[in-house]
């Protein structure tokens, strides 16, 4: 039998070659299979240890529910984690995180802290982490985001003592005072 061609794992064809071939071939047969592992896999060059159900897992076995796609879906030319460990991301930015950003249009999926009424149920995570704590909306489906704008965020005091005054989701309304220098 003629030997067969290929580039890749899928091209192999499990029947080949058969008992029947003149054992003069075999030689073929083993170039063609170390040519499609190199071409396969062009930058391996140590061992791999996962298990079949990491990598399964990593492939994309959606029985798992563990997902981490490299796709960029235009949000930012990065990793997209589309679900992880079944937590769609939460794990990686949990619901109530304030992330500093230094472009001037908010990115895809995110939300500025600007104080704005968004929908209790469209932001069900979100509102069960900070509820009405900025504002409860129209007190029936809306609620408010904290309005960061040319604010300068400070830590919950949490007992601390440092600021025993404040409560979360207040404001610092005074300045800096009593400074000396030179002029």
């Amino acid at each position: 039998m003629p030997l067969e061609t290929g580039d890749y794992i899928s091209d192999l064809v499990e029947t080949n070659p058969p008992g029947t071939d003149e054992r003069s071939t075999a030689d073929d047969h083993l170039r063609l299979i170390k040519h499609i592992l190199k071409t396969t896999f062009p930058n391996l060059n140590g061992a791999v240890n996962p298990t079949p159900a990491e990598l399964n897992t990593l492939v994309g076995a959606s029985t798992a529910g563990t997902v981490l796609t490299t796709a960029d879906e235009g949000s930012g030319g990065g990793i997209d984690a589309d679900t992880v460990d079944g937590q769609e991301a939460a794990v990686l930015a949990p619901p109530g995180v304030v992330q500093a950003f230094a472009g001037s249009t908010v990115p895809t999926g995110w939300l500025e802290c600007n104080g704005a009424a968004i929908n209790r149920t469209t932001y069900a995570d979100l509102f069960a982490v900070i509820g009405t704590t900025y504002g409860a909306g129209d007190g029936v489906t809306t609620f408010n985001l904290p309005d960061l704008r040319g604010e300068f965020i400070r830590g919950y005091d949490n007992g601390r003592g440092a600021d025993v005054g404040r409560a979360l989701g207040s404001a610092q309304s005074w300045a800096i005072e009593n400074i000396v220098g030179e002029t």
